[in-house]
């Protein structure tokens, strides 16, 4: 019998969350670095994402020379700029990741966001 993995958030960085403030809530992007392990120990790998707004997504598509297209990986597009949505959706996510070991549970948590070793293995 196998013991389900879990993981956890342990931190944010790439960007100062509770500090950032953008020009426009509804039109912004930054990249967002997140920590996660498996629950109940201390050690977290970093996962990286850009966080954007739709109307960001339009009005880069809008400047000259930009292909009229984008592909979504590592990508989390959201209404507006509200912290508590953004955590909560990551952490629902995260929460939802389970496997028989941390090897497992990575290729679940590589579809929203770059791991740190991907290529590395």
């Amino acid at each position: 019998m196998w013991h389900e993995s879990r993981t956890q958030i342990f931190g944010f960085s790439g960007c100062d969350l509770e500090g950032f403030i953008p020009d426009k809530p509804d039109c912004f992007s930054f990249l967002l670095q997140v920590g996660i392990g498996s629950a109940g120990t201390e050690e977290a790998d970093i996962f990286d994402l850009e966080v954007c707004t739709q109307a960001w997504l339009v009005q880069q598509h809008q400047r000259d020379g930009e292909a009229p297209y984008r592909f979504g990986t590592e990508l989390m597009i959201v209404l507006a700029y509200d912290l508590a949505v953004i955590r909560g959706a990551l952490q629902y996510y995260c929460e939802r990741c389970t496997g028989e070991s941390w090897d497992k549970i990575v290729p679940k948590l590589s579809r929203i966001a770059a791991w740190e070793f991907d290529g590395h293995r």
